[in-house]
């Protein structure tokens, strides 16, 4: 058979070969609605994690890839699950995204104590935040920390929120607010030390 022949054959197989559809058993426009919805189907949370790899991934990459501040938060935050109440679990989510917002989001270990001691300062002075709810910011810091050193976090040598205290003032400033005669009740004093708070304290977009 001549050359030509052939090819004209072999072009009449191709151009009448059926198009090959992802989900044969549908229709063709049906077939290809569902793959565009599984194209649209990335849940909510990995979006947000693509744009903070979009946002801070050349950070990564001058660390030599080691993990920042954010997705240690999200591995802490799972991990406590069950083993802190869910309020006080949300509660120091809050805390933890807040220091990020004002320190920046970095490597743990190359957080010191100067950046946990603007952070408290920032909190007293220019929020204007109580010395309980700064206390409380610095305990769900510090336990992130501590949290971080057990896992064995490579090149964290030592939490830096340790011997970080209060803002000289923020202290005093609140017990001048109570009456000379009047102690402070324990409410008030589990609230200092452990760092509760109520919603009223702050305002934060982060959530759970």
């Amino acid at each position: 058979m001549p050359r030509a022949s052939l090819c004209r054959r072999a072009s009449r197989h191709h151009a009448t070969r059926p198009l090959q559809l992802r989900h044969p058993s549908m229709s063709r426009k049906r077939s290809r609605a569902t793959m565009n919805i599984e194209k649209q189907s990335e849940p909510q949370t990995q979006k947000a994690e693509t744009r903070h790899v979009e946002r801070y991934g050349h950070r990564r990459r001058r660390h030599g890839g080691a993990p920042t501040m954010f997705p240690m938060i999200r591995e802490y935050i799972r991990d406590q699950h069950g083993k802190v109440r869910f309020e006080r679990l949300r509660q120091a989510e809050n805390h933890l995204l807040r220091f990020i917002e004002i320190a920046g989001d970095r490597p743990l270990p190359e957080y010191l104590s100067a950046d946990v001691t603007a952070f408290a300062k920032e909190l007293s002075e220019r929020r204007r935040l109580s010395a309980s709810t700064v206390n409380g910011h610095l305990s769900s810091l510090s336990a992130l920390f501590n949290w971080a050193l057990a896992q064995g976090h490579p090149g964290l040598m030592e939490n830096p929120c340790s011997g970080c205290k209060l803002p000289t003032g923020t202290v005093a400033a609140e017990q001048r607010q109570q009456p000379a005669d009047k102690p402070l009740t324990l409410e008030q004093l589990r609230a200092f030390f452990e760092g509760e708070e109520t919603a009223a304290d702050f305002d934060t977009p982060y959530n759970l």
